[in-house]
């Protein structure tokens, strides 16, 4: 089995651990862990203090459940996160002042000035300006 990650293919028996955060992708919190069985057993005799005393709440498990099946149900929603994302980097892209500094297919879009105004103040609020416009912009 392959895995990608920042672009490269690698073999999934090649990597120790991968892990993954439920943050952005689930609108809740926490993550997962997943490895070989030595690797898996450590964590387990390793962390047992850790998991019992800060693993996530059952409402926020029962969060990313719920999205997780609501996904299942409506596969139609990520290829609509998908097109909304290339139009979204499509009328970014031709913004001259910044780059985008994020994956292409990322939900999450990181913009860098490509030349500061001077001022801390000035760039972030050349930047919040940005933000409110596509926050208010309707993606088909």
């Amino acid at each position: 089995m392959l895995f990608m990650i920042f672009g490269c293919v690698l073999q999934v028996e090649k990597l120790d651990l991968i892990t993954a955060a439920m943050g952005h992708a689930l609108a809740t919190e926490g993550g997962f862990c997943t490895g070989s069985a030595r690797v898996i057993d450590h964590q387990r005799l390793s962390s047992s203090g850790y998991v019992f005393s800060a693993s996530l709440p059952p409402y926020l498990a029962s969060a990313a459940i719920t999205a997780i099946d609501v996904l299942d149900e409506n596969p139609n929603l990520l290829t609509k996160l998908k097109n909304n994302i290339a139009v979204l980097w499509k009328g970014l892209s031709r913004i001259p002042s910044f780059t985008i500094a994020s994956h292409p297919e990322s939900p999450i879009v990181y913009l860098r000035l490509k030349q500061s105004t001077g001022s801390l103040k000035d760039d972030l609020q050349l930047l919040e300006n940005i933000a409110e416009r596509v926050r208010n912009a309707v993606l088909f």
